[in-house]
Formats: structure tokens, sequence, C-alpha cells
């Protein structure tokens, strides 16, 4: 048949796009905090996206706030103005809303935050005695508030720019740690100063300096010059937050002035390694000539553990060890919080998962549209078992503000101490001054440990489980094992499978809060999510939670119409050959994904042309742009003994998907002639391997028959004597009798060595044994070469008595 034959086929409609609505998409997802001078203005900006235009609404503290005399709030660009900052009104953490008719989506948050500088307010003068060539340290105590942290610099004198060290020398000889103390590894009669030494800090933000109000005025004595090698003075532990930027330092003392290198899991520092972007991972402090300080780049949890300073000089090397601990806010298990699109009737699932690094994850809050449903909200503590928060400042405060008893805000509280200024609190009424306590360096300065203790220095990041009362470490794996490990059983409670909690018939939470599913989603489920989650420690004595950071989720539930066949196919289709069969699959699906729609053929189960030589199949099966429209010309598929006529007998199917959904169509083409495929005629050919394989096997029978002849030809065993005699005619056994041959011994015979007497046996006396002719038992008169074809000759000695006879 031509091409104008009869169509087999389907009509094509044509689908009408309409727009959707899509929820917001907050593109403000992080703000820096910001540091203000008392009464001037602060002000940011929120943007998000989304369809209608999203309007905006700010939070302050959890409270929606509005445009009055001391906020300027645009609701179309999402501006916000303070006008003037202040401890009451003004200072705080705000939070942005943006909000359709899809959903309500948050930002992160903004920290404003007052910026200040106090003054020391402590006169003192010391006076010390210092011999030449000694070390000696001037500590900078006292040191006011400060926010943001303060640049500290020594002066000499009542200049305020002369700042110290100023020379090269000098700053390889004196060096300040980063507790401000000034270190000189060995004391010169240079250092003696008619004004005095003094520490200053700066505050950038606030422009404001406070200078140290203690000072000092050395008096060196002279001495010959005392060389010594390395002693360590200075290593301090350090606590990082995850990609900060951290400085490692060790101080030693010695003359010569030694040089440091730097360790790691038995690897010299800096070893080349290099951060996104070539910025070297490790590096040394380019102003310092003597290698005490190695710069970390991007703090990661692969830099913890402990980095060995080795300090030489000609008499000799000593070692120091700084142990990096890493801290922050909570990060993201695999995947953070991620905005999904299903269809009508599926089950939506939100994860809200993260770590920790040395601190204890708040469980999640959760929100929908920005409104809580589940947890606890900003710098909020949970009571637990669903009864409600309590704010972490009123952790331990001898008042209940949780339901139950004993109230869970008042527990795991620690024993009120009270150790004087500088002085550090070890547990059990011991006090140590500050200054001598290298907090979890592995090495307890405590005389009960408390430096060591849990409580201080957390556990094992992502192995170990802190238990509530942070009195113990347990490891992950014995965490929901179904027994309590940890005195309070804090590690049984709150597992993944335990039952889940249920909101309004449709919103399950799992018990750890880390993951909710809204089954059986309808279109008026589209909404925003969000979950905040908080890291916080609790350090010696200190009741209230340090809270080191939080991390805010913001993600969207958009609910699609599912995608609807317009226009399908038969269950089944007769064709023949020549026949021309034209088929147009037409599809609907919510305006958002109208435009995605995705059409793939498939015939006898295999995708059309992925898996059909096109040379061949490329004149019998057209596709139409956009994969809507398929026509199979079998015009010249003239019998149906032809192969491609075969193969398009079957399933012929075609899968109509976007990203969040899919259909699939299918029929069944068939023939009414039943083909009977022609006889298949097998030749059989012998391989050259085959034959060779044949070979080897005759070769292997030959051998073993070989084998098999030669062994037996040479086995030992009885002679077949009488079977010879008798096939000859002879009849051994009676010769023998007659010739008295029975009467002899045998060789096993008890005789030994001695002839048998003669009146013992009936052999005649011709016999002679002392002969050596062993034939002469036989006649001794025939020649033994005539023996038999099988090397007898009794034969011949049976003839030799007939004709005796």
């Amino acid at each position: 048949m031509g091409f104008l034959s009869p169509l087999i086929g389907c009509t094509l409609i044509v689908v009408t796009f309409v727009t959707g609505a899509v929820p917001p998409n907050m593109l403000s997802t992080y703000f820096n905090t910001q540091y203000v001078k008392p009464y001037n203005s602060a002000q940011e900006r929120c943007q998000a996206g989304g369809d209608p235009k999203p309007t905006y609404t700010w939070k302050k503290d959890g409270v929606v706030l509005s445009t009055d005399a001391n906020y300027e709030i645009s609701s179309i660009t999402g501006d916000i103005k303070i006008k003037m900052v202040t401890a009451l009104n003004g200072e705080g953490t705000y939070q942005c809303l943006a909000q359709n008719s899809q959903g309500t989506a948050l930002s992160g948050f903004w920290e404003v935050k007052i910026a200040a500088l106090n003054g020391f307010d402590e006169v003192k003068t010391n006076n010390p005695n210092v011999n030449e060539y000694s070390y000696f340290s001037m500590p900078c105590e006292h040191q006011p508030y400060s926010m943001p942290a303060s640049k500290l610099d020594w002066l000499i004198g009542n200049d305020d720019n002369n700042a110290f060290p100023v020379s090269p020398e000098d700053k390889r000889r004196i060096v300040m740690d980063a507790d401000g103390t000034l270190h000189f590894l060995y004391v010169t009669a240079s250092d003696v100063a008619n004004n005095p030494y003094r520490c200053q800090l700066f505050n950038a933000v606030v422009s404001l300096k406070a200078i140290s109000l203690e000072q000092f005025l050395l008096n060196v004595i002279r001495v010959n010059e005392v060389t010594s090698k390395p002693i360590l003075k200075y290593s301090k532990s350090i606590e990082g937050t995850i990609g900060s930027k951290v400085t490692l330092l060790c101080i030693f003392a010695g003359n010569p002035i030694p040089d440091v290198e730097w360790h790691k899991d038995g690897v010299k520092l800096p070893d080349g390694s290099s951060l996104p972007g070539g910025t070297p991972r490790y590096q040394l402090d380019p102003e310092d000539q003597t290698g005490r300080k190695l710069i970390i780049s991007k703090l990661d949890i692969k830099d913890e553990g402990d980095y060995i300073c080795r300090a030489t000089n000609m008499f000799g090397t000593n070692e120091g060890t700084v142990k990096v601990k890493v801290t922050g806010p909570p990060q993201w298990n695999l995947t953070r919080l991620r905005s999904t699109r299903i269809p009508v009737g599926s089950t939506a699932r939100f994860q809200c998962d993260t770590v920790s690094y040395h601190a204890t994850s708040s469980l999640p809050m959760w929100m929908k549209n920005g409104e809580p449903m589940i947890g606890c909200g900003v710098k909020k503590l949970w009571c637990g078992d669903g009864t409600g928060c309590y704010d972490y400042n009123k952790k331990c405060d001898s008042r209940n503000d949780c339901p139950g008893s004993p109230s869970a805000d008042e527990q795991n509280c620690p024993a009120l101490e009270t150790c004087g200024e500088g002085q550090f609190s070890c547990g059990g009424g011991e006090c140590k001054p500050a200054a001598e306590v290298i907090r979890c360096d592995g090495t307890p300065q405590c005389k009960n440990g408390g430096d060591e203790s849990v409580r201080h220095c957390g556990c094992k990041v992502n192995t170990d489980f802190m238990c509530a009362d942070m009195k113990r470490c347990v490891s992950a794996s014995q965490r929901c094992n179904n027994h309590a490990d940890c005195a309070d059983g804090s590690d049984e409670k709150r597992c993944a499978n335990d039952p889940e909690k249920v909101i309004g018939n449709k919103y399950h939470f799992s018990a750890d809060l880390k993951q909710l599913t809204i089954p059986d989603v309808k279109k008026i489920d589209t909404m925003c999510l969000q979950c905040l989650v908080y890291n916080f420690r609790e350090y010696g004595t200190n009741p209230k939670p340090d809270i080191v950071g939080s991390t805010f989720g913001d993600a969207c539930l958009t609910v699609l119409d599912p995608i609807n066949i317009l226009t399908g196919f038969p269950d089944k289709q007769m064709v023949q050959p020549g026949d021309i069969i034209n088929f147009t699959i037409s599809a609907q699906t919510d305006p958002l994904e109208q435009g995605n729609l995705r059409y793939d053929w498939f015939i006898g189960g295999k995708k059309y042309p992925d898996h059909f030589p096109l040379g061949i199949w490329s004149k019998i099966i057209q596709l139409s742009m956009g994969n809507t429209h398929i026509v199979i010309d079998m015009s010249t598929l003239t019998s149906h003994d032809n192969q491609q006529f075969q193969q398009l007998m079957g399933n012929l199917s075609v899968r109509v998907y976007h990203d969040f959904d899919q259909r699939i169509i299918s029929t069944e083409l068939y023939t009414e002639i039943i083909y009977q495929p022609p006889p298949r005629v097998i030749v059989a050919e012998l391989e050259l391997w085959y034959i060779a394989l044949i070979i080897g096997i005759l070769i292997l029978f030959v051998i073993v028959a070989l084998i098999i002849c030669y062994l037996h030809r040479n086995r030992g065993g009885n002679y077949p004597v009488d079977k010879k005699e008798h096939q000859a005619g002879h009849d051994p056994e009676q010769e023998l009798k007659d010739s008295g041959f029975h009467d002899v011994g045998r060789v096993n015979d008890s005789y030994h060595d001695e002839k048998p007497p003669k009146d013992d046996i009936s052999l005649p006396e011709s016999v002679n044994y002392d002969s050596d002719d062993m034939t002469e038992e036989y006649g001794g008169d025939f020649d033994v070469s005539n023996f038999k074809e099988d090397e007898s000759f009794i034969g011949l000695h049976g003839e030799k008595k007939r004709r005796r006879r």
C-alpha cells in the first residue's frame, strides 16, 4: 500500500497554556551581623521571587513590625530601616517574610548589635627586675568589654600611635599571644625604656581606643650572654568556627631565637594543599620570620586534631602541641531542606537533618508559612515530650518553667560555685588561675580533671553522643539501641523509630522531628515550610547555654495537577503488511509544568530510536517535532515473513512525563495471519578448537593404554604354568607326581641351608643336588637355548621324559 492507504490514528488536540502560581522563593537566605554605633541607623533589603510577586513583612525577635517612628518598612521592595539603634529599641534579631497566595517564605536572621568599647578601670605600675637574656612576659589584664572584639596592641610611652615592637629583630624576639600577653624570648638592655609599656584596644566600628592604666617599667640587670635551647612558653588550644580563619601559635624562649616547624599526622605543614580558587590551605604568617604562626585559611572538620610545633636552635630541639577543635552552627547532613513539586495524591517528605560539632543541637523547630507548628523558636529550649519551650536564659534559675516534676529547665544544673575574676572553676569547689588552665588539651590541670570533662570538652564529632546530663559520651552506635547507656537514659529518647507525632491528622513528624511527612497531598496543601536548629553548649558551672550558631532552612511544597491524557490509544490494533499507522498523543498537566511535558516512544519495550538502526528504521518510523505524533509506514513491508514487520508486532507505548510526574499509554499491535517461521537449518560446522580437542583426547587415550600395557607386562605374581602346558598338550601335574617332585621342600620350608636327608625323599639318586647345572633336575641333556616362546622349558622336559620311557 502507498502512503495514501487508510490511516489508523487519533486527532491532535491543541492545549492552551496557562501561567501557574509559584510560591515565594527566598533569595535573601543569609545576612551578616551588623554592628552599629549607638543612636545610629541601620538598614537591610529582603528579596524573593514568586508568582504572584510577593509582598514583605519583617519581624523583630519573633514580633511583626510595622512602620512607626523608629522603623521604615516597604512591603513592596522588602526594605527595612531602623532610624535609631538603641539597646531598648533597635538592637535584636530580625527576619523577613515574603508572602503570596501560594505561601510564605522566611529569610535567614539579621542580627543588629550595638558596637561598644569600655575603658580600663585598674591603675597599676609594675617595676620588675629582669636578668638580661632571660625570658619575660607582660600580661594585658582586666580587658574591658568590646563589641565586636577589638584589636590589641602594645605601646611604649604616651604616644597612642607608638606601637611596639617595631624593628624586624624585635618582631622575632618579642611576640604577642592571642590573649594579649607580650612575650620577650629573652630580654636585652635595649628593652629598658624611659616610658612605660602599656596595652591598647582599638574598636574600628566605633573608632574608639582604650589604653590600659596598668604599665610596666623594666629594670634589666646586665649579665654575660646566656644561651639556651628552646623552651616552650605558650601553646593554646583553639576552638574555631567552621569556615573561619584561625592562627595557631607556639612561643619558645631561647637564645639564639628558635625556628619553628609544624606537623600534623606526621606531615610537615604547609603541605602545598589548596582550597578551591587556589588559596593555600595552610600557610605560615608572612610577617613572622620564625615560623611560629601557622594559619588555617578556612577551617574544616578534617582540620581537627593535634598540631605539633617543633622548635630548633643550635643548642637543641623542643616540641609543643596545639589542639584544634571545630565548632559552629549545625551543618546540613547530606542535603538541606529543599523545595519540591509533586502531583496530587502523592506523599511529600521533608528533611531537617543536621550534624553538630562539639555542641548539642536543639530539636528542629518547624513552621508552616512562618507560623510555628512544632518545636521551639529563637533562643528557646525544648521542655521535652511535646510539653512546650522555655527561654534559654531561664535555665537553672530555680524556677519551674516547664510542666512536670522535676521541671526540665531545672534538670542537670551544676552546683553553684564562686571563683574570683580570672579564675577557672574546675568543679567541686576547686578554682585555678585561668592562665594556668588549657582546657581540653588532654592533660588535666584541675585535680579532679574538670578542665577535661565532657561538660567542658564535648564528645567526638559525628561519632559520639553526649548524654543530656553532660557527664558521659557514648558511641553513636549505642544511640537508640534499646539499651540505656547514659545514666539519664537520654540516648534512648527521641529515636527515629519512636511513634510519630501527628498534628492536625495531616502532618506526621518523626520522634526526633528531623522528618516531616505529608501523605495524600491536595492542591490546597501548596505551602512553604521552615525549620530552625540551634547549636548550644554548656561549659563549667555556667548553667546558661552558650549558643554557637543556628541553621535555618526554607522550602516550598507545590502540589501539581496530575498529567491527564486527552487523546490516547485503543488497547489493541490490528495491522496488515502495507498499512500506514498514525498515532497522536496529547496531554494536559498543571500549568507550571505544561511547557515541560516530554514524550518517549517504545516498540517492544525498547526506546525508539535509541535501540533501532536508523538506516533501516528511519524509512519505516517517523516522529514529529516534540514526539507527539508517530507514523509507522509499512507500505514497503509486503509480506508477513518480513523481519521488520514481525518486530513491530507487540507492545507500542508512549511515556508522557515531566520532572515530577509521568503516565504510560500502551497499545498492542497484532495481525490475523499466523506467522510460521521457516524451519531453522543448523549446519554442522566443526571449529578448529573442537577438532583439536578431539585429537587431544585420542592422544590421551593412547598414552593411557600404553602405560597400562607396560604395567601389566612387568607385574609380579604367579606364572600360569598349567594353562601354558595344557595348551601345549601336556599334563604338568601328572608328570610331577610321576617324578616325585612333590616330595621336595619349598623355598619357605624350614630346612635352612641343610640338604634334606636322602632317606626322606623319593627322588632318584640320579639327581645331583651339588650340580651347578640348573637343568639337572630336568635331565640336564638338552639345550637351554631352546626355551619356549613364553620363556618356559617345561614342555622340553616333558618330551625328554617321554623319549626315556
